[in-house]
């Protein structure tokens, strides 16, 4: 009978146990094969990317949910935004935003490619704010469209049928349309004040619960989400949270991170902990 397929975590583990190897072999290696071992070392590291990246399309389910970080380089207070997101990814976020509004998307592009390689390594989703192009170069997982930008039913045509498209809403019947044009989530906001973007309509936790009754597909809030006020949003049933300032801009990013995914953790587990009382056989 042919074997099994290894699960992710046990190729995971042999996958660290060829990475020591090549580490041990590298501390007593002669000269002559140093050039060897950096070869066979880059050869690895291509493998173990795409070892992860199938993993990401095979393990993970793509869910929209918990801690949605929105990576803007003008809101890391000069830090690398690899390494604040990176930070945030270690902290629990699920999903990453590139959200870059100053810059060419030429220039956009390095770190944006060093991006999809780390949420791939995390098995974490990428969205790409506002251009399907950048998103389809880097093989991000999707693109987020605000009310002005392409419209959903458009971007459908021209993304591959897995392609995650969220759409900005402020109200049900704007998420109703999203969600019948073909948008995979839907984002409402601004749920509070916020700093970054001052432009936008207000809403509120109570438009975040009217939305989230009128739509089957995820709802995600955004705007002027702390840590403070997360848990009204999280009541009103939204399934992630889109925040900026809050972890991009905190002193500790990692916590920050782990703060918010452990909201939304106890949340799911109050949740399934009532439907087991709901449904005591299921």
């Amino acid at each position: 009978m042919p074997e099994e397929p290894e699960s992710g975590p046990r190729l995971e583990e042999r996958l660290q146990t060829v990475r020591d190897g090549f580490k041990m072999m590298a501390q007593v290696a002669r000269p002559g094969l140093a050039e060897s071992l950096k070869l066979a070392r880059e050869a690895l590291h291509t493998l173990d990317t795409a070892v992860a990246g199938g993993l990401r399309r095979v393990e993970s389910p793509r869910t929209v949910s918990g801690l949605y970080v929105v990576l803007d380089p003008a809101h890391c207070k000069g830090r690398d935004p690899i390494a604040v997101a990176t930070q945030a990814l270690e902290g629990g976020a699920t999903m990453i935003q590139w959200r870059d509004t100053e810059r060419d998307k030429g220039d956009q592009l390095p770190q944006l490619r060093a991006l999809r390689e780390l949420c791939s390594r995390y098995l974490a989703v990428l969205i790409v704010n506002d251009h399907v192009d950048l998103a389809l170069i880097v093989g991000a997982d999707g693109v987020h469209i605000g009310q002005h930008d392409l419209p959903v039913a458009d971007v459908r045509r021209i993304v591959p049928a897995e392609f995650i498209v969220g759409c900005s809403t402020n109200n049900p019947d704007e998420a109703r349309q999203a969600q019948e044009d073909g948008a995979s989530y839907v984002a409402v906001g601004r749920v509070f004040p916020s700093s970054t973007k001052s432009n936008t309509r207000e809403a509120s936790p109570e438009t975040v619960r009217r939305v989230k009754e009128s739509v089957s597909r995820p709802v995600v809030a955004i705007g002027g989400i702390t840590l403070e006020n997360v848990d009204e949003i999280i009541l009103a049933g939204a399934d992630a949270a889109a925040v900026i300032t809050a972890v991009c801009e905190a002193d500790d990013v990692e916590e920050a991170a782990l703060v918010f995914s452990k909201r939304f953790e106890l949340a799911e587990e109050k949740r399934r902990r009532a439907e087991r009382q709901d449904h005591p056989s299921a």
